[in-house]
């Protein structure tokens, strides 16, 4: 039986764009995301006959919103214009623990409006927001690439100490997974 891989919450992150600049800009890695809910569901009704019961089942909706630290980045501001102003939105709910064999990550693709925008700042802790998303039809799933800048902000890599000019890393290497050491043989040294 193959080993199946338990995908955590800290995994699945969501990007955004206008879809206006469907053309012109990659999606954007919302920065600081806490949680998330994604709910799909279908309303059923069942009628009664001699026969037995028959079921109508009725067209799938989508609850979608996502929980952010506020933050000065801009793509909240395009978030909250969405809200005002019913600008349309692509959004990707992207698993970072489930790719394809080429090396693409599973997504479930969506177009909304914000409907809703809850903030709260307590005097004790960070200021929270929480978008929820109106979402248009049915989300699409898929496999998708994400942007380089989006990996870097997703993923760092290790770097030395040293300036780096023209050498990325800073002079430093990046460990790799601990081996598992050799069993000593019988009668040798341990």
């Amino acid at each position: 039986m193959a080993t199946l891989d338990v995908l955590k919450g800290k995994d699945v992150v969501v990007f955004v764009r206008k879809l206006a600049d469907a053309k012109t800009k990659d999606g954007y890695l919302i920065p600081y995301q806490t949680d998330g809910d994604f709910d799909q569901s279908k309303d059923s009704d069942s009628t009664s006959t001699k026969s037995g019961n028959v079921a109508t089942v009725g067209n799938p909706t989508t609850d979608f919103s996502i929980s952010v630290l506020d933050s000065t980045d801009p793509i909240l501001d395009v978030l909250e214009d969405s809200y005002y102003n019913n600008i349309k939105l692509e959004f990707w709910r992207v698993k970072l623990g489930k790719k394809d064999s080429s090396g693409k990550y599973f997504a479930h693709y969506m177009q909304g409006t914000i409907s809703e925008d809850s903030q709260s700042a307590s005097s004790d802790d960070n200021a929270e927001r929480e978008f929820t998303v109106s979402v248009d039809g049915t989300p699409k799933r898929g496999y998708t690439t994400i942007p380089a800048t989006a990996q870097a902000q997703i993923d760092y890599l290790y770097k030395g100490v040293m300036k780096q000019t023209t050498d990325t890393t800073g002079g430093g290497t990046a460990m790799t997974e601990t081996e598992m050491p050799a069993v000593p043989e019988k009668g040798g040294k341990e």
